[in-house]
């Protein structure tokens, strides 16, 4: 499991953004790339660390007997043998210009089973090519292999009174089904039997949503402490029902009759306000 220490400086009483990501499927023939270079640039306006939470390609490969279809690969893949190597290519080409906001590019369930049945890990791949775009442009920021599941522990300080306050933001892609009656609320529910987090952010269920709850915490000075919380199930970029060009050329989603999904990003803006800035607010945006 990851954990990464980040310092970040923050005026006091100033709002933070985060820009969660999942499930862009990028190399698929339904991958909305307009919008996820929409988001980034919201992102970017917003001055918001990127997470982004596995599935980040498609990875349908020829020797994927059960589910591969050339309809479902993008059009610039079709007739080419290098299909990893080209979806390399072309996402490290949609985020270089973002690569300085990016913290963390975890695993998702696409790109572990390239690990299991290839032996290739595309996000390790694409993160190097990430960072030495950023060693070559004299920026000493370094993207974090996320691994699974792990935490960003962000340390909140400000050069006023160099007051410094943790927030933990968990990061798990998700597993299972669609879940089309919970949209995976139960998941997240069972996430927090074992885990203690001020922020989840999950994929995996293409589903958008937020939700929130209260962790009471005694503090070291005896008092208690309302802290929020807030878990975070970041949408897709996958269109699960588009025009199609041929009546054969089915997707999956249309295949099994799924509900179509919101696509998008989410965002959660946290702050340290109170005396001595003491008292977490945290807000979240889908």
């Amino acid at each position: 499991m990851q954990i990464h220490k980040i310092p970040i400086q923050v005026s006091c009483g100033k709002w933070q953004w985060f820009c969660g990501m999942s499930d862009l499927h990028f190399g698929s023939a339904y991958c909305d790339e307009n919008h996820i270079k929409k988001d980034l640039a919201e992102a970017k306006e917003r001055k918001a660390r990127i997470l982004i939470v596995g599935d980040v390609f498609d990875l349908l490969l020829p020797k994927d007997l059960k589910r591969f279809k050339t309809s479902d690969l993008a059009e610039y893949l079709q007739n080419r043998d290098d299909i990893i190597n080209e979806c390399i290519k072309r996402c490290f080409e949609l985020l270089k210009d973002y690569a300085e906001l990016i913290d963390v590019i975890s695993l998702g369930n696409h790109e572990f089973d390239l690990i299991k049945y290839h032996s290739t890990d595309i996000i390790l791949l694409l993160i190097e090519l990430l960072n030495q775009y950023l060693q070559k442009s004299k920026n000493i920021h370094k993207i974090i292999h996320g691994g699974i599941i792990g935490y960003l522990q962000y340390i909140f300080f400000s050069d006023i009174n160099r007051i410094k306050r943790n927030t933990n933001i968990l990061y798990y892609h998700g597993k299972g089904g669609e879940a089309p009656m919970t949209k995976g609320i139960l998941d997240v529910q069972r996430m927090k039997i074992n885990y203690v987090y001020d922020v989840l952010f999950t994929g995996h269920k293409h589903n958008l949503w937020a939700d929130t709850s209260i962790n009471v915490i005694p503090s070291t000075h005896g008092l208690i402490q309302w802290r929020p919380c807030r878990s975070v199930q970041c949408g897709t970029y996958q269109k699960a029902y588009d025009i199609e060009k041929n009546v054969s050329s089915i997707s999956f989603e249309e295949q099994k009759a799924f509900a179509p999904k919101e696509i998008g990003c989410a965002f959660v803006k946290i702050r340290w306000t109170g005396h001595q800035t003491n008292k977490l607010e945290i807000k979240a945006e889908v």
